[in-house]
């Protein structure tokens, strides 16, 4: 198997790879679920790479907004989401950190060169927590 350089790389194995869909019959082709030793990551398709670490005991899609998985790790919370177009690289990645995750909304911007944002709603030790799309927590001083 040659990696993204063209440098021959030992394959990874994987104990179950599952294809995902986020909308009923339409499977994401270009990531897939895979487990070793019980826990889950996400693997990129076309890349042949891992997008995260196998620690996830979870992952889910969630129900409200279909292109965000839920990664579920000792217990914790956190997400990955794809962009609208899911064949499309870019996504948002939060550490499995939070008690639950609640909802997300979309932020309107001033500055121009960023005419939204998403700001994702956790809790933590009962209280609410929002954490915007870079990772930002809103929540701390």
């Amino acid at each position: 198997m040659k990696n993204k350089n063209g440098n021959i790389s030992s394959p990874i194995e994987f104990e179950n790879i599952k294809l995902f869909s986020f909308y009923e019959g339409y499977y994401n082709k270009n990531v897939a679920l895979v487990s070793k030793k019980g826990k889950w990551g996400l693997y990129s398709l076309p890349e042949v790479k891992l997008l995260t670490n196998i620690v996830y005991s979870d992952i889910k899609a969630d129900k409200i907004n279909g292109n965000i998985l839920l990664l579920k790790h000792k217990n914790k919370v956190g997400l990955y989401e794809f962009d609208k177009d899911i064949t499309n690289e870019k996504f948002t990645m939060l550490d499995a950190e939070y008690d639950s995750y609640l909802t997300r909304s979309k932020i309107y911007s001033n500055d121009s060169r960023y005419k939204t944002f998403n700001l994702y709603y956790f809790t933590k030790k009962k209280k609410i927590c929002p954490v915007g799309i870079n990772g930002v927590k809103f929540y701390e001083d």
